[in-house]
This record gives structure tokens, sequence and C-alpha cells, in this order.
């Protein structure tokens, strides 16, 4: 039976009494337990006006004891139990308890109000953040509006680690600095990792480069050499073509008279063509000789060889050839040249050269000298100069022999008729392959001085 259900009954049977003006001991009032009877005047009123107290505080099962009106709430509080008891000798289920837990200053409101169970007044609380809160406690006392009992209690809430001001900016200052060193590591590797890349392509395309590079240096080696050779044959057909086919027209033209001169018994005559058949005969023979090793230095090519010659043996056996067309021409030679001297120089390149120089001083000394000596330069050269008292040389030709070596300028005098004859152009290109300075210069004499190395011993040692 409810208490106002009670209440009522025992009113209305009060009222009823006193209608009736009825003086009774007992009252009977029906129940749903069925008839209940009491006296009036022994029944007690029983409401719940009592105050609410704090029985006790616990912190993680352990209690805490309470020192003034604010509760200090230690760190790491994971359950916090507040304990609540009020004096009250009715029936439990006419308590209404009610709690809220709100920041300090902020107002209630009516759904932050939870109720308590009527037989344990415990408020349980979790963790909250740091902090004060005011958790009210209010009990109804009966009737009418706004008929409570209430308490307030100040709870609080130490600071977090994590909500201090000073860990959140270094944390978030540190946050900020992972991601930037990550950040720029990563971008560091990327970077390193395109610079590698790069480097292994640079690599890669300077090799194949370098590969091509040499192919086309080969292709353009082998398209020399074969204009070389292209050239080299120009040459040897020019002369064969000078020096060879318009001596056999004059000795052919010549040898037709041996027969009627042979009838006529003009002996004198027939000795004179058969002398100088016979000097035009040895003198092809030496040229195609040197044509010939010519060729194959151009050709087939020569690596340099330097070596100790004995040069005035050398010019002995070359002015052997030609001693026909100087005694013919009136000339004295003079072989001035030291018996043991010796140069440093490529025996087969230097005896072309020799060749072609001695042949051309017999050929247009007439009636003169051709000499052949030495002079120094300095400690480790030295001059060998060809003199002759022939004709002069033409401009052009002194200037070809006296310019840096270029086919394509020997060439164009070829072409262009001014040099009839390939001596001088076997000695020009000769001598740039046997790396031999060559100079010509014109006085009394022709002078062609072939800048040579000393050769470090003697003829005959």
């Amino acid at each position: 039976m409810s208490l106002t259900y009670s209440l009522l009954g025992i009113w209305q049977a009060m009222i009823y009494l006193k209608i009736t003006s009825v003086k009774v001991d007992y009252i009977s009032i029906p129940s749903i337990k069925g008839m209940v009877w009491f006296q009036p005047r022994n029944v007690q009123r029983y409401t719940p006006e009592g105050r609410i107290i704090l029985d006790r505080f616990e912190v993680n099962g352990k209690q805490i004891p309470i020192t003034n009106e604010v509760v200090g709430i230690p760190d790491k509080a994971d359950n916090i139990e507040l304990f609540f008891s009020t004096a009250y000798f009715g029936n439990s289920e006419n308590l209404k308890v009610f709690y809220s837990l709100v920041k300090e200053g902020k107002p209630i409101l009516e759904s932050d109000w939870v109720a308590l169970q009527n037989d344990d007044f415990k408020v349980q609380i979790s963790e909250k953040h740091s902090g004060r809160y005011t958790l009210t406690i209010r009990k109804l006392n009966g009737f009418g509006p706004d008929n409570y009992t209430t308490t307030r209690i100040l709870l609080d809430f130490p600071q977090k680690w994590h909500e201090n001001l000073w860990i959140i900016s270094g944390a978030v200052l540190l946050i900020g600095l992972i991601i930037f060193g990550s950040t720029a590591a990563f971008d560091s590797y990327k970077l390193r990792s395109i610079i590698a890349k790069n480097v292994q392509l640079e690599q890669i395309v300077t090799q194949r480069t370098e590969k091509l590079n040499r192919t086309l240096h080969g292709l353009e080696l082998s398209r020399r050499e074969k204009d070389k050779q292209l050239h080299v044959l120009s040459r040897i057909v020019a002369s064969i073509s000078h020096d060879v086919q318009s001596p056999l027209k004059y000795m052919s033209f010549t040898l037709d008279k041996i027969a009627p001169l042979v009838e006529s018994g003009d002996t004198d005559q027939i000795l004179k063509i058969g002398s100088l058949t016979s000097g035009m005969s040895h003198r092809m023979g030496t040229m195609l000789e040197q044509l010939i090793n010519f060729s194959k230095v151009q050709v087939y090519g020569k690596q340099l060889t330097p070596e100790d010659i004995a040069i005035r043996d050398l010019v002995e056996e070359k002015v052997e050839l030609f001693l026909g067309t100087i005694q013919r021409n009136g000339s004295l030679f003079f072989n001035d040249l030291p018996v043991e001297k010796q140069v440093k120089s490529d025996h087969l390149l230097l005896s072309i050269i020799l060749h072609n120089l001695l042949d051309n001083a017999a050929k247009f000394t007439l009636n003169g000298q051709i000499r052949v000596y030495m002079s120094d330069i300095d400690q480790n050269s030295e001059e060998l100069i060809i003199a002759n008292s022939g004709a002069n040389i033409p401009n052009y030709i002194v200037d070809m022999v006296n310019s840096p070596f270029k086919e394509r300028s020997l060439d164009e005098l070829v072409d262009t008729g001014k040099v009839k004859g390939l001596g001088l152009l076997i000695v020009k290109e000769v001598a740039a392959l046997a790396q031999i300075s060559i100079n010509v210069s014109q006085a009394n004499f022709t002078y062609f001085r072939l800048q040579l190395n000393k050769s470090e011993t003697v003829a005959g040692q």
C-alpha cells in the first residue's frame, strides 16, 4: 500500500468520524490485501524530510577521507564511488533520490538528473576531464511542487598530462617535427633515388654515346682510309702518266731510229741513243720502285719506327742512282756528311724523301753543284740540308712545301695542273708521316732543310 493511498484513507476516515461525531477506537479501510484496522490516535506520520549525508568516499575501492566541502580526486582515479544516506523509517519505496554531475557554473538541466536505487544510495562516477564539477543530490520530501532536500558536493578532478597546454604544444610540435622530418627524409630518399637513377641513366647514355662515337670514329677512319687509298691511286696514276708514259713514248720514238742508223753505220748516234735509253730505263725503274714503296706506306699503313741511320751511307746509296744524270748535266756532287754521322728517323720514309729530293736536284741542276751537309739546331735536333744551284722553284711550290701539311691543298695543286710531277708532293706527304719538318729557301742555291733528331750513337759502334 502506498503512502499516499494510506494517508488518503486515514483522512477520509477522520473526516467521516468528525461529521458523524461518533467516537470509535478502530477504523477499518479496505486494501488490496483485505481490510486494514488501526487506531488513528496511534498512527505516526513518516515523511522523507531528513538531511542527505555523504557517508563515505571511495576511489578504486579505497576509502578516501573527506576534510572539506571540496573533494579532491586523486590521479588515476578509474572508479569513483560516493555513498549517501538519509534518516527515514518509513517504506523505502517512498524515497525518491536523484543526482546530477555538471561542470561548476553550468546550469542543471532536467535531463541531467539520474535516479538512485532505493536500497543503495551510491553514486558511481567514471573519470572526468580535469576541472571542478558540482555533484548535486536531491530528495523528494513529500507533497507539493519543488519540495526537495538538496546537498551539493564539489569534486575537483586533477589535470591530466594530455590536458596540459605545454604538453599539448610540445606534442603538437613533436608530431609536426616528426611529420616534417618524415617528409624531409622521404623527400631526401626520393631525391637520392632520382639522382641515382639520373646518374645511372647518364652512365648508360654516356656508354652508348661513347660506343656510338667509337663506331662513328671507326667509320670516319675507314672513310679516310678509303679516301687515302683513292688519293694515293690518283697520285700513282698521275705519276705514271707524267713520269713513265711520256719517257716510254720518247724511248719508243728514239728506238725507232736505231734501224736507220744501223743501215747508215752511224755508230756514234746509236751509242748515244743506247746510253740515253739505258739511263731513262734505269731512272724509270728507280722511280717505279719509289712509287711502289710510297703506295705500300699509304695503302697498307706503316707504324713509325725511329732507328739510328748512317746518313752518309744512305745519301751515297741514293746518289749512286743519279750520278749518270748529274754527269750528263755537267754538275758536281759533294757529300759533306761525316763518315760516322748518324740520325734517328724511320729508314724507309727518310729514304723516299732523299730519293725524290736528290732526283729533283740531279734533273734541274745544269753545270752547277749539289751539296749535302748537316747543321746543328740545338742539343736534340739538327738539319740535313740538300742544296743545289739549279733553277729556282716557283713560289707556289715553295709555299706548298713550307706550309703545314693539308691533303686538300696538295690536291688543288694537282687538280689545277700547277704540279706536273709528284716528287715534291711525295716528299711533303712522307715527311708528314715521318714527323720530319721540311723547309725550302732560295738564294744563290735552293736549300731543302730536313729537321731530324740527333742519334746518341755514332756509326760503327
